[in-house]
């Protein structure tokens, strides 16, 4: 029976940090898709003129949530070996 109730407990922490993931990816999408879609659906020259600096943000954007996304994984790499 105990056994069981550790292989109980290891499933609820991959559930959980599967859960994590989930949430983080659709974070991530959603932001993407906003910061992708809004500025040309505004009607204003400016933001045309300012697309490569928003671009570059962007890309700035993007190594910040891969560097977060990293440290992501090294933890739960962590607690999931710590266990």
């Amino acid at each position: 029976m105990h056994g069981h109730k550790s292989l109980e407990s290891e499933l609820v922490v991959v559930v959980v940090v599967v859960v994590v993931i989930v949430v983080v990816v659709v974070v991530v999408v959603v932001v993407v898709v906003i910061v992708v879609a809004v500025p040309p659906l505004l009607p204003t020259t400016t933001t045309y003129n300012n697309n490569k600096d928003s671009v570059h943000e962007f890309n700035e954007f993007k190594l910040l949530w891969t560097f977060m996304f990293r440290i992501n994984v090294e933890m739960i790499k962590k607690n999931l070996t710590s266990t």
